[in-house]
Order: structure tokens, then C-alpha cells, then sequence
């Protein structure tokens, strides 16, 4: 076969000073994007720092539940089982209305209760799992984390930052993303870590591929499109460093400066002539804490509690039993406001603290001491928004606009979205592992059309001069990528809008509808008959497991 390409020149460019300067402290669930942390080559180290929670819960603000499911009810009737001889375990039907409500609930793609009558050691090993499986690329491909002359602009947290990235799988023959197989018996679960420890795991895994990638404390002032390059202008973030001001030339240019993104609004601005792309308030503020907790509620479990205005999601953030040093929960609590209200609160920790207890200090254990005992420094809030339908990039229209142009967007600098169910972190990872496909492509950033192990000149492997039809190929691939990723993510920020809305809204507290929770109505009446309830956190899985066997027993 012929030598691989020679690694792409790519840089980042970060407004941070530094890793550790800014807080990105919250939980992420990764469900779609484990395909991309396979991708990378850091899945396993993923999986390993896994922070596990098998028992996943809904109530009303007085403890009472409504709904709960998680493989914790799989592992009571294998114990049980093996205690006794008693196989019974929940039912299949029920577990599918149960996975269904926990998806309409906002809890992303969650883990199916497994509901085959027996013992049957293969139910345990397809429970938990989500649906989304790949397999390592074909043993004459080489998967690799490859560097090119590309700019990314990004930011951290909800600042902008500028960055030079693209990060490319790539095999001897081309990108091996677009065929990866699935495969059949490799389980994918949803996977549980800190944003922070993330992001720690890409950056090792960057400098180990390209030490020089990273470039700190630079943010993006001008961005220029020429025809064959993009010429980017960036101020030292140091007001005392030197030097003050830097010049890139690339051959083209990522934006993943998130929800307020400079790249985009250049974009906007230079091809989309009076076309409206405004944030598009969703009526609500979100607000991240951490806390320290050893309530059974924080062990292994992800609950939410909800009024119809009001919700609290909770899961664990860290456990000792996964060898962090002390036991901390991650919560996050939306509520319904106006956009005035909800930027007075984003500035002021103490007012905010005071409207969170108002309107939830009542409400059931652990949520007013979660409320209470979060450091100032780890509770943020932040209006939630999105663009509405006002997406210019992958319509047919948006695609003329930009032709020729070298620069395209990633994450939420292309598709803002509200968390609620929990895919902004997923799309990005996945758009950044199309957006790679798309230009690491023989004859794109590499100079010549083919390799054939002729060494490329050295003036056009660092990216200082490029042909107007490679440039016009380069564009068109960028096209092709956003054409994809509108098809991909468009339906995902539609129904996170929905979710948010469904989810706050008082009308029959259609959020904990028995059609919205999934549970049947034996299991519904089997949780009041116990008087099944928060209250009741330390006994309250065996309790559930019960009320599944009684409904069971009528169905």
C-alpha cells in the first residue's frame, strides 16, 4: 500500500491562558459520543473514570415517586435469585414504557430495565446499554490523531476563544469514519465524567499525537477570507505579553467558539446579507452546582424532582468507590423566568441562592441541603437559549451563500441547543469527527492529490501556498460536512427545545403525565399502595423492585 499522508499542520488557538484557568466543572453523559471517544483512542480511559449510577428516579417536589427505573433492578433480582431461587424480574413491556418516559423525561437515552422473565445470564449483559455500536477500524487502516494548516476558533465556558484545530482519523487509504461497521456483540453504555476530566483526556491525547497544537492565551480579533487562505489576526491574552498581536495564515478555518461565536458572526455577516441569526430565548435559567452528599439519593443514582415550573436533576459527579477522595453531586436546577430576571441572577450568587431556596427549600431531601451547602464558586447560571430555526449553513439556499468559503463551525457555535436533553457535548464531539472526514481527504490540506511517496515541497506542506481548485475541493468538502451535520443535529436541537418546554410547563403537570413517566398503571398504583417516596431513600430500591413484582403479578 502507499505511505500515509505527512501530518497535517493544525494549531488551536485558546483565549485561556492555561488549562486550569477557567471552571468547566460540570457532569457530561456521553451516549452518541462514545463513537467519537472510540475515534480519538480515549474511550477506555473514559470508561475506566467512569463515575457508575444504576437507579434513576423521578418525583413530585413532596418526595412522592413517580417513576423509576435502572439496572439496579436487574442486579436485586439476580441477588435475590441467588439468595432463594425466586427468578422473577421486572417485565419487558413495562421496562420499554418505563425507557421511553425516561427519554421524554429528559434523561437522554437511558438505560433499559431488562425484563426477561428467568435468570437468564445473557438479560444482565444486554441491560444498561444504548443502541449506538462500532468496531475498530479493518486491519489494513491505521486509525491516528493527525495535525493540518486548519483554524478552529473555540471558547471556554462562555467566553469566546480562538483556536486552530482539526482533529482527523485517518487510514492508509483515506478517513476511515464514514465506514466504520457496527458491531454486533460490543456493548455501548452511557458513560459519566466531569467536563474538566474531558477535556484533560483530549488534551493528553493531542500533545501526545502534536506537543506544539495547543496555543494559549490567544484571542481572535479579525478573521479574513481570501480566495486560496483565511487570514486570522489574534491578541495576546497577556495585556503584558509579547508579542501583543499574531497573524495566521490557513487553508481553512473551524469555528468552535461556542453559543456567542465570532466565526460565526463573521460568517453571518459576510455571506448572509440581512439575514436574522439572533439567540432565541427559551423562557428559562439553568443553574450547575456541585455539593458534597453521602445521601443514598447521591449514591449510584441520577433523580429528578419537578413542580411544573421548576425541576432539579441530580447525579453523582464524583465517588470514592470509583477512587475520588470524597463523595460529590453534580445538580442542575431550571426554572421558568424572564430573560430580565435570569441575567439579574447570572450576576449575583447571592440573589440567586436566595430565589433557589424560595422556591425549592421545601422540597424533599437532598435538595435543600445540595442547595445550601454548594460553594459559591461552584454554582453558575446561565439563560437558556438557541437560534431557533434561523440555521444558515445547511439548507440549499445557506450552501450557495457559502460557496468558496473556508470556514465552517462545530458544537454550539453551529447549533446552540438547551441541555435538557443532554446533547450538546455529543454533537460536538461528533461534528468534529465529520468535520476531519470531510478535509483530511488526499489533495485537500496536503498539497498533492495523491500519495505516492513523493515528498510534498516544504513551502506547501506548511500551508504557504495552496491552488485556487484545491481551495474551491476544500470549500466543497466543508460543504458536504455541513450538510450532514444539519441533518444530524437539527432534529436534536428541535427536540431539546421541546423537552424544555415540556418540561416546565404547569398545565396538568404534563411533565409527570403517566403517558410522559412510561410506567403502567399497575406500577403506578403499586408505588402509592407503598407509599414509595424519597423520604424512604434508604430502602427505596427494594421497595421499587417489589412494586414490579406486584405489577407484575396484574398486569
Amino acid at each position: 500500500p502507499p505511505p500515509p499522508p505527512p501530518p497535517l499542520k493544525v494549531a488551536v488557538f485558546e483565549k485561556d491562558r492555561s488549562f486550569s484557568q477557567r471552571r468547566q466543572g460540570y457532569g457530561l453523559t456521553i451516549q452518541q459520543g462514545g463513537l467519537a471517544l472510540d475515534m480519538l483512542g480515549i474511550e477506555d480511559d473514559v470508561r475506566r473514570g467512569d463515575t457508575v449510577n444504576d437507579g434513576h428516579f423521578i418525583f413530585l417536589t413532596d418526595g412522592t415517586l413517580v417513576s423509576a427505573f435502572g439496572r439496579f433492578l436487574v442486579d436485586i433480582g439476580h441477588a435475590r435469585a441467588s439468595a432463594n431461587g425466586d427468578c422473577r424480574t421486572p417485565r419487558a413491556d413495562g421496562d420499554h414504557r418505563a425507557d421511553q418516559g425516561a427519554k421524554q423525561a429528559g434523561l437522554g437515552s437511558r438505560v433499559p430495565v431488562a425484563g426477561v422473565a428467568g435468570a437468564a445470564a445473557h438479560t444482565a449483559a444486554e441491560t444498561n446499554k444504548t443502541p449506538a455500536a462500532t468496531e475498530a477500524p479493518p486491519p489494513s487502516t491505521t486509525t491516528s490523531t493527525t495535525t493540518g494548516t486548519s483554524t478552529v476558533v473555540r471558547a471556554s465556558g462562555r467566553s469566546v476563544t480562538t483556536t486552530t484545530t482539526v482533529t482527523t482519523i485517518t487510514s492508509t487509504g483515506g478517513v476511515s469514519l464514514g465506514s466504520a461497521k457496527k458491531k454486533k456483540n460490543k456493548q455501548r453504555f452511557n458513560l459519566h465524567i466531569p467536563r474538566q476530566r474531558l477535556r484533560e483526556l483530549l488534551l493528553k491525547r493531542l500533545d501526545a499525537v502534536s506537543p506544539s497544537t495547543m496555543q494559549w492565551g490567544w484571542c481572535l480579533e479579525t478573521l479574513e477570507e481570501h480566495p486560496t487562505h483565511v487570514l486570522l489576526r489574534f491578541r495576546n491574552a497577556d495585556p503584558a505579553g509579547h508579542p501583543p498581536h499574531r497573524l495566521v495564515r490557513a487553508k481553512c478555518v473551524v469555528g468552535a467558539d461556542g453559543i456567542h461565536s465570532s466565526v460565526r458572526a463573521h460568517l453571518v455577516r459576510s455571506h448572509f446579507s440581512g439575514r436574522e441569526d439572533g439567540l432565541k430565548y427559551l423562557g428559562m435559567l439553568v443553574v450547575l452546582g456541585m455539593a458534597p452528599s453521602t445521601h443514598p439519593l447521591c449514591k449510584r443514582t441520577t433523580f429528578q424532582t419537578l413542580d411544573g415550573t421548576t425541576r432539579l436533576f441530580s447525579m453523582p459527579f464524583t465517588a470514592v468507590e470509583a477512587g475520588a477522595a470524597e463523595d460529590w453531586t453534580f445538580w442542575q436546577l431550571s426554572l421558568t423566568c424572564s430573560e430580565e430576571l435570569a441575567c439579574a441572577l447570572k450576576r449575583d450568587n447571592g440573589r440567586l441562592r436566595r430565589e433557589l431556596l424560595d422556591r425549592c427549600g421545601s422540597w424533599h431531601d437532598p435538595i435543600p441541603t445540595l442547595l445550601t451547602t454548594t460553594p459559591d464558586e461552584m454554582m453558575t447560571a446561565t439563560p437558556v437559549y438557541d437560534r431557533g430555526d434561523c440555521y444558515p449553513f445547511g439548507d440549499g439556499k445557506g450552501q450557495d451563500c457559502l460557496k468558496g468559503c473556508l470556514a465552517t463551525l462545530i458544537g454550539d457555535a453551529a447549533h446552540p441547543m438547551s441541555p435538557f436533553k443532554g446533547q450538546g457535548a455529543n454533537q460536538a464531539l461528533l461534528d468534529a469527527l465529520l468535520v476531519a472526514e470531510a478535509v483530511c481527504k488526499p489533495g485537500l490540506l496536503h498539497p498533492a492529490k495523491n500519495y505516492n511517496g513523493v515528498s510534498a515541497s516544504a513551502s506547501a506542506s506548511a500551508g504557504t501556498s495552496v491552488s485556487a481548485t484545491s481551495a474551491a475541493d476544500l470549500a466543497e468538502a466543508l460543504r458536504a460536512y455541513e450538510r450532514d451535520m444539519f441533518k444530524r443535529s437539527n432534529e436534536k436541537v428541535v427536540a431539546s427545545r421541546k423537552t424544555a418546554k415540556r418540561l416546565h410547563c404547569s398545565d396538568d403537570m404534563a411533565a409527570v403525565s403517566p403517558e410522559t413517566r412510561g410506567v403502567s398503571e399497575q406500577l403506578q398504583a403499586a408505588f402509592r399502595d407503598v407509599g414509595a417516596n424519597a423520604r424512604n431513600a434508604a430502602t427505596l430500591r427494594e421497595t421499587v423492585w417489589e412494586c414490579y413484582q406486584t405489577a407484575n403479578q396484574h398486569p
